[in-house]
């Protein structure tokens, strides 16, 4: 029987790297999407929780698929775990809706969160 003895950091390392990486469990969060309304030029702050197994502590990575929406801990250990973003709308107008993702890069896989 093989057991994998790759440390949590080893394992966000190789996933960030586009590497396989072995699943201890699954992560479940707080919304299914994140959805704002803002008028031009205004910023919004919010945050979201990362739940995974009882008993298992997690670590990792949150990316942005867009530079308006930062996330203010872009890496993360613990169980549950609070991740907040920033939207920020200067440069869009009135109207203008846009689209993106949260690609959170785990020591129990990858996952997307749509805002």
């Amino acid at each position: 029987m093989v057991t994998d003895r790759m440390d949590k950091r080893e394992k966000i390392t190789k996933a960030l790297e586009g590497r396989s990486v072995c699943r201890e469990g699954s992560l479940s969060f707080s919304c299914l999407e994140i959805a704002l309304t803002l008028r031009a030029g205004e910023s919004v702050e919010g945050c979201f929780v990362i739940m995974g197994e009882d008993g298992i502590s997690l670590m990792g990575a949150v990316l942005s698929s867009d530079v308006r929406m930062h996330c203010l801990l872009p890496h993360f250990t613990g169980n549950p775990v609070e991740i907040p973003y920033r939207f920020d709308s200067r440069g869009l107008d009135e109207g203008d809706l846009i689209r993106g993702e949260f690609k959170v890069i785990s020591s129990q896989g990858e996952y997307t969160l749509p805002w």
